[in-house]
């Protein structure tokens, strides 16, 4: 393959993530609507650019991307997102090629389109969790205002229960938030505890119809057969707050 052809390949790969579809009403639409209601102000998007080094077969070549993900703020200035939806694997073990990634420019977005500086302050490439952080140099930092979701409950869920999943458009839809009306699917135990949830979008977060957060979906660190992408799967709740206070910690740095 070429390696004008592959950076094809990989820019498609890189943004294929966070397709969103309107939630279809039922008898429960208003319990729902209230959830999405009282949620969705708490819900980002972030943008950037993707600046990738490419080898390929000794040829090499520089490319930027335009990367637009979710983010769900959690703390006071902190927000959880997918570490895949921002750093994407391009092309992992595919012989002879080799690249290298940077992100650059990142904002956060809220419904009025305002931009704030953000910065990623802490991934765990197993976990699939990337945290950032607003930040407080940035032009608009005095202007941020925001409500954090409580991730402080554990919920258990089971087959074919009814989710509320939050998305936030870019600039194609304005930067409105999008629902949709989840089920669960699959739940994995193995080699942590997630759910496979139809309707929920990358690197945005998941409700229960009682408004409680279950998680954000990320990509799966289990192993894929060659060829395929990493399957998208709701992470729960425990597993971002055994990482808030390092988040903190890393927060803290940037005002110095």
């Amino acid at each position: 393959m070429k390696l004008k052809s592959l950076f094809k390949f990989l820019t498609v790969a890189t943004l294929s993530f966070g397709s969103i579809s309107v939630a279809s009403a039922d008898s429960d639409a208003e319990a729902l609507r209230k959830v999405y209601n009282e949620k969705k102000a708490s819900v980002y998007g972030v943008k950037g650019i993707l600046k990738l080094n490419i080898t390929f077969n000794g040829q090499a070549q520089n490319q930027e991307a335009p990367l637009w993900s979710n983010a769900t703020c959690i703390g006071d200035g902190i927000l959880v997102a997918s570490y895949a939806s921002l750093s994407p694997q391009l092309g992992a073990g595919r012989p002879g090629l080799e690249v290298t990634k940077e992100l650059e420019g990142l904002k956060l977005i809220n419904a009025a389109g305002e931009e704030f500086d953000a910065k990623l302050i802490l991934h765990d490439e197993d976990l699939g969790l990337a945290f950032l952080a607003l930040d407080p140099k940035g032009e608009n930092a005095a202007g941020w205002k925001a409500t954090a979701i409580d991730i402080s409950k554990d919920v258990e869920l089971k087959h074919l229960d009814t989710t509320v999943n939050i998305s936030r458009h870019n600039t194609n839809f304005r930067y409105q938030t999008g629902v949709t009306k989840g089920s669960v699917a699959t739940i994995l135990e193995k080699p942590r505890k997630s759910y496979q949830i139809i309707g929920a979008s990358m690197s945005a977060p998941c409700f229960t119809t009682a408004g409680d957060f279950i998680g954000i979906t990320v990509a799966s660190s289990s192993p894929v057969a060659k060829g395929q992408q990493p399957q998208a799967v709701t992470i729960p709740a425990k597993y971002i707050r055994n990482l808030v206070e390092q988040a903190k910690a890393k927060q803290a740095e940037l005002a110095k």
